[in-house]
């Protein structure tokens, strides 16, 4: 392995870190509520919260409780730990052969906006911001 790849790959471990699986199957994800996140609109849709990583969610404080939509979002860090570093390079890429709305990380997280155990983990991380 080169110099260069195994300094990436160092990065990049650094950047994901090792993620502990509670009992219920759930990493820890941090969810923030923030006053603004940079502009962006997905399917004429305004953006109301974004996965930063792995274990991090941000949050616009009008949408902090709504779980569907925390749920959502919860899927894409999944999506993001099981994907490591290549998840936002697979995102793009889904995205622009399939389209925003069809891509299959985007199909995944919609689905888990009704699924009660994405809910119930979204539920627990509102009761957080309390």
């Amino acid at each position: 392995m080169t110099r260069a790849a195994l300094a990436l790959a160092l990065l990049l471990t650094t950047a994901c870190g090792t993620i502990t699986i509670d009992e219920a199957g759930r990493h820890h994800v941090t969810l923030a509520v923030v006053t603004s996140i940079s502009p962006a609109t997905v399917a004429g849709h305004d953006i109301g919260a974004r996965v930063t990583g792995p274990r991090d969610i941000i949050v616009l404080p009008q949408w902090s409780t709504n779980a569907p939509l925390i749920a959502h979002e919860l899927c894409h860090a999944v999506q993001w730990r099981t994907f490591g570093a290549g998840f936002p390079i697979t995102y793009a890429k889904q995205a622009l052969a399939f389209g925003y709305w069809d891509a299959p990380f985007e199909v995944e997280a919609r689905a888990a906006e009704s699924d009660p155990w994405y809910l119930a983990w979204a539920l627990d991380l509102i009761g957080t911001l309390e």
